[in-house]
């Protein structure tokens, strides 16, 4: 990120480096909300014995999940199906109570990092849980992977610009230029969600959200991780 902050201070002279650097990983993290470009394994995964909940841990505690689009046992073809407390109530009575052998359901937390199974397994799952998803940083990184710079950096500045452009007691203010990168950051975040969905935006490359594996019975298990 270092070699951008030269091509951003052109625009705003006199902003501390300081400060640059902070919108430009603020402005990065907001690129991946909103557009689901990030893809990360997480590790070490553990498992809730007692409500039999898969529990999402990231490296260094840097990610959370933003979306979960698969979950299935790595010997089926059939993925599990996500459902909700308020669906299961409206259809099934008593699925509270319900165990069974092989779950076909599962759950999802508010902020997806804990998949529960359904019906409750009656013993120790024995198969790995396959688990696709996408995530994005948390707030307070002091830094984001190279690769979203080298992708995406005139999107990525656009965002930080929008912002240092537009603090009004800054000697660099110019609302007008402000609201010129404001526009090109948000083309970008389209054409990026754009390239990540459906593989027909400007930017190389589909993402993929990347599989790693749970496995049951109380041990952990990660598969590698790569860049689509």
């Amino acid at each position: 990120m270092n070699e951008f902050l030269p091509e951003t201070l052109q625009y705003c002279s006199g902003a501390p480096g300081i400060m640059v650097r902070i919108h430009l990983i603020n402005s990065a993290i907001d690129l991946c909300n909103k557009s689901q470009i990030l893809k990360k394994v997480p590790s070490p995964l553990s498992l809730e014995e007692d409500v039999h909940t898969y529990t999402l841990k990231y490296p260094q505690n840097r990610y959370r999940a933003i979306a979960v689009d698969e979950v299935k046992f790595a010997d089926s073809k059939v993925p599990l199906t996500r459902t909700t407390e308020r669906e299961m109530d409206g259809s099934r009575t008593n699925w509270r109570s319900a165990t069974g052998k092989k779950p076909t359901r599962y759950f999802l937390t508010e902020d997806l990092n804990k998949i529960r199974l359904w019906p409750t397994p009656s013993e120790d799952v024995s198969e790995d849980l396959d688990v696709s998803t996408i995530v994005t940083y948390r707030r307070g990184q002091l830094e984001v992977d190279d690769f979203i710079y080298e992708k995406w950096h005139e999107v990525v500045q656009a965002g930080a610009l929008a912002k240092l452009l537009a603090i009004p007691s800054a000697s660099w203010f110019n609302p007008e230029i402000a609201i010129v990168f404001s526009r090109a950051f948000s083309r970008g975040v389209r054409e990026a969600r754009k390239t990540t969905l459906t593989g027909t935006g400007k930017f190389p490359g589909r993402v993929i959200p990347q599989n790693f594996v749970v496995v049951g019975g109380g041990n952990t298990e990660s598969g590698g991780s790569t860049w689509v």
